[in-house]
């Protein structure tokens, strides 16, 4: 049997250049563009070409993700804001104009990957619920680039993001962190670093008995900076 393929005798070069040009995007289709998280490099082909073929951009912070855009040349787009203030009404919105309009969005977050620790869950669920497909674009991310440099093989981990500031709330998940025997990834400013840390202590030499099987032998990596 035989079987035919278009664009035959063309060469690498050409399909190479074809392909650059072609558009990455598909109408109705919202996009979960990861971003840098520190160095602007750090961002993938295919999301570049993404973010320069969308018909919109919904952005955590317009004027940080068009420092990034002009960054790589990709100046011009169209904007919304969509951030945690605002997106019970900027969800909706988004998840009309792909369906009834046609228009391919791309959603951002000021750094990272939306919808991890960062705005863009509900819209995810918005999508899912509506049946407007959402596609997700990888890239940097802090946790993994952290937990590469541990020393630590074949290793199991738990992903806690960052943890509440109410009183209450905050012991019972520092409580979590210190029964964990998994590697725990925690997210912390950098003001608040070691008040976590003797958070962290204090809640491992709280526990009940008996005492979980990495009390007083938990080692800890600071991470900072993983990409700038």
């Amino acid at each position: 049997a035989s079987q035919s393929f278009e664009g035959g005798g063309e060469s690498e070069g050409e399909q190479a250049a074809a392909s650059a040009t072609a558009s990455s995007v598909r109408p109705g289709h919202i996009y979960f563009v990861a971003t840098p998280i520190g160095n602007y490099d750090d961002i993938t082909l295919r999301a570049l070409r993404v973010l320069r073929d969308v018909d919109m951009i919904a952005a955590e912070d317009t004027r940080r993700t068009g420092l990034l855009l002009a960054h790589h040349g990709l100046g011009g787009k169209k904007f919304v804001s969509h951030h945690e203030h605002n997106w019970r009404a900027s969800a909706p919105e988004l998840v009309r104009r792909a369906r009834d309009e046609g228009l391919s969005i791309a959603l951002v977050s000021d750094a990272g990957t939306p919808g991890i620790s960062d705005p863009g869950a509900q819209l995810a669920m918005a999508c899912v619920t509506a049946g407007v497909p959402c596609v997700p674009l990888p890239g940097a991310c802090a946790a993994v680039s952290a937990l590469s440099v541990s020393g630590q093989s074949g290793l199991e981990w738990v992903f806690f993001g960052f943890l509440s500031q109410q009183g209450a709330e905050r012991k019972r998940q520092l409580a979590r962190v210190a029964g964990e025997t998994r590697a725990a990834v925690l997210y912390e400013a950098p003001h608040r670093l070691l008040s976590t840390l003797r958070g962290i202590v204090d809640a491992d030499a709280a526990a009940a008995a008996p005492a979980p099987p990495t009390a007083g032998a938990r080692r800890v990596l600071c991470a900072r900076e993983l990409t700038k």
